[in-house]
């Protein structure tokens, strides 16, 4: 059996070609004849003929060629529908240059300047800060009359742009009441919460939303977390300012007047010109005998010397004043307080009339003093000793005898009570001229004045 020397397949005789290559048999060789080894290589192969290619090979072919058109497909596709997004997203807007628009401009500026007021947290609202409030004060009235209560409205505004929560207890809110002197000094504050608060919960303010409450100047509360305010408004000048935390109104000015002072002079020169010195109330600074000040105030400034507000009061003012009239009326010490020599003094410049005590008086009073005693018994006398109803009786007999001990009867031993017992022991000796009173010189005005 003869092999084709291409493909080493086996010939089939008579046939030209090769059955299973297709390659020409050399015709220089019998049909079926054995092709030796070394001769295998010597056979010419003409070029394949492509309808001489059997169908199984061309089915193969088919197939591939269809599989990788399919591949092609699957990768291709996307692939041009992302590269036309693409192109379209660029036609549509412009290239950047770095430059922006007018337009562009504003919006970044308005975005950068937009700060909220408050911050917020978890979208709720938070407590509303003092750089998010407004406070303001007014008065219902700009003048008030004496005994007439003066109201105020508080008012609180979130200036914010978020809402927040308003703290509206009455130690959180208050009006400060300031007294003014008359030079326009600060003389006193009174802080009155908001006692009519009804509101315990925090209260929600929106932007822009005020918050209200009515505030009186009373003399006491029902509310114990209020201030209590003791003894009603005098007449006088005040400033109102309002308060919400740490935040502050501006002042708001009233006045309280007094349309009766006629009759509150008629009332202080009856307290004082129908009473005896002695059973006139002692005054001090900070005394709170608002009455008998009122009184002392209104007699003060009748005579010329001011006290300020008559208020009741005892202040810095009233002490001042009150020094003032000591230090024009010696020998009365100018300590500016109120006691039996000051109050009688006041009357002789305020009750000219007055007769008490009538010397008829003082001088059945010193007898019975000095000429009802034993001489050891009665005090010793020096200057400025602080015995002065001794004092007083002293100079009324001193007065009695002869001898002027200056303005008798006031009990202060100053030196014209010493000049007056220096004389009287000089005109007796042999008695110490040294102006004091002790057991002999006692002896001896008793041998003076009670034989007498």
């Amino acid at each position: 059996m003869s092999f084709c020397t291409q493909c080493g397949g086996p010939l089939v005789p008579g046939r030209a070609h090769c059955v299973q290559c297709g390659a020409r048999v050399d015709p220089g060789r019998p049909v079926g004849a054995t092709i030796p080894d070394d001769a295998i290589s010597t056979v010419e192969h003409p070029p394949a003929v492509p309808h001489a290619q059997p169908r199984a090979a061309s089915r193969r072919t088919a197939i591939a060629l269809v599989t990788l058109v399919g591949l092609l497909v699957f990768i291709l596709v996307p692939v041009a529908i992302i590269l036309l997004r693409s192109a379209g997203s660029a036609t549509s807007s412009p290239p950047d240059t770095g430059e922006k628009s007018v337009e562009d401009s504003r919006t970044d500026s308005a975005s950068s300047s937009v700060t909220p007021s408050a911050p917020q947290t978890g979208g709720n609202p938070v407590a509303c800060s003092d750089a998010s409030l407004t406070v303001e004060v007014a008065a219902t009235s700009r003048t008030y009359d004496i005994g007439v209560v003066p109201q105020f409205t508080l008012s609180v505004v979130n200036t914010g742009s978020v809402p927040c929560l308003f703290n509206p207890l009455p130690s959180n809110n208050a009006v400060v009441v300031s007294r003014l002197s008359t030079e326009g000094d600060v003389s006193g504050q009174w802080p009155l919460s908001e006692c009519v608060a009804t509101e315990t919960d925090p209260r929600l303010l929106q932007p822009g939303e005020r918050h209200q409450s009515s505030i009186a100047w009373d003399d006491d509360s029902s509310l114990t977390e209020c201030s209590t305010i003791t003894g009603a408004p005098g007449p006088g000048r005040y400033t109102a300012t309002g308060r919400s935390s740490q935040v502050s109104s501006p002042a708001t000015a009233f006045e309280i007047v007094d349309e009766s002072l006629p009759t509150q002079l008629a009332a202080a020169t009856e307290f004082l010109c129908e009473s005896n010195p002695e059973d006139l109330p002692d005054l001090l600074e900070g005394s709170s005998l608002k009455e008998a000040v009122q009184h002392l105030e209104v007699v003060l400034g009748d005579i010329g010397y001011n006290p300020g507000d008559v208020d009741g009061l005892f202040g810095a003012e009233t002490t001042t004043a009150v020094a003032s009239f000591q230090r024009d009326n010696p020998p009365l010490d100018a300590d500016g307080e109120v006691g039996e020599y000051t109050w009688e003094r006041l009357r002789l410049n305020r009750c000219p009339d007055s007769t008490w005590p009538s010397p008829q008086t003082q001088l059945a009073a010193a007898t019975e003093f000095v000429c009802g005693s034993n001489a050891e018994d009665l005090p010793d006398l020096t200057q400025d000793v602080g015995l002065r109803a001794a004092v007083q009786h002293l100079e009324v007999v001193l007065r009695d005898i002869g001898y002027n001990p200056g303005d008798g009867g006031d009990g202060l031993f100053g030196k014209y009570t010493v000049n007056a017992v220096k004389e009287f022991q000089r005109d007796n000796p042999p008695l110490t001229v040294d102006g004091e009173v002790g057991e002999f010189t006692w002896t001896t005005l008793q041998e003076r004045f009670c034989r007498g």
